[in-house]
């Protein structure tokens, strides 16, 4: 099945390749995609509250964790801190897109993000016996929630159409079953209110041909991230910036076709071809 499914995609990019002169980027596409979000660097957190909120589930969990009470104790939240990182996860979704003239595009894009997310985290609990104990352990947690998109592309004059482009990104996220790994010990599984991002990427890929009305598409990104985090000393939030690379893959189709409208965005005549 495998080896069927390789030889019908290189027999479809044969025929992109074939055609490549002839077929301009239609102004009107719809398109399917799917791809990977690779571990990135640790930084924005993702649960709401950020490392007050850890800080007050290890509290709750002290008697377990570390077999004292923590009663008249406290965290020490001012030394305490929480990064998240992700781990290769999955995401898929639908975009949207229109050619402004012959070189830029404007799209949006709705999709769905399933994954596993691992923070690290570390402060300092004081127990109702006066004593205190540093503290380091991190938490792992199944994660999945929507991501919209805007993004603009400017296509360079080849033909297999290479691009680069930037965009405004914005996720919810939902924390599931999530393992909290502290003093050698693995609490229950908890549940955590994940929190919504604005944020933004980077991309660069190609959209090549394989017919008059479908194209593959195929890029890699870079999302930036921008979580927030309390600081309750100060009662306020402060910016976690974390950048995650990306791959992503789909097929794209001329629907600009069936509404009547110009086609390649200039007139409805077949374009002639691009010179080399």
């Amino acid at each position: 099945m495998i080896q069927k499914i390789t030889a019908l995609f290189c027999f479809y990019c044969l025929v992109g390749f074939a055609t490549l002169q002839a077929q301009p980027i239609p102004k009107t596409t719809f398109g399917i995609n799917g791809g990977l979000i690779l571990t990135g660097s640790a930084g924005a957190t993702r649960i709401e509250g950020g490392r007050n909120t850890l800080s007050g589930t290890v509290a709750a969990g002290s008697q377990f964790f570390f077999g004292k009470s923590y009663e008249g104790g406290g965290i020490k939240p001012d030394a305490a801190d929480f990064t998240s990182e992700m781990k290769p996860g999955i995401s898929a979704g639908i975009s949207f897109n229109t050619m402004l003239g012959n070189d830029w595009e404007v799209g949006i894009s709705v999709g769905k993000l399933f994954g596993k997310v691992k923070g690290t985290f570390n402060g300092i609990i004081y127990f109702a016996d006066s004593t205190n104990q540093d503290y380091s352990g991190t938490m792992e947690s199944d994660i999945n929630g929507w991501i919209f998109e805007f993004g603009v592309k400017h296509y360079f004059d080849a033909n297999f159409h290479p691009f680069v482009g930037a965009g405004a990104r914005y996720s919810t996220q939902n924390m599931a079953g999530s393992i909290i790994s502290l003093n050698g010990k693995v609490g229950p599984p908890a549940d955590f209110t994940g929190v919504d991002e604005f944020g933004g990427y980077v991309n660069a890929g190609i959209k090549l041909p394989l017919s008059e009305s479908f194209f593959f598409d195929a890029e890699v990104a870079g999302i930036i991230r921008n979580g927030t985090d309390y600081v309750p000393l100060s009662s306020s939030t402060t910016s976690k910036i974390s950048f995650e690379p990306a791959l992503r893959i789909g097929i794209s189709y001329d629907i600009g076709q069936y509404f009547g409208t110009e086609r390649y965005g200039e007139d409805d005549d077949e374009p002639a071809p691009k010179k080399k």
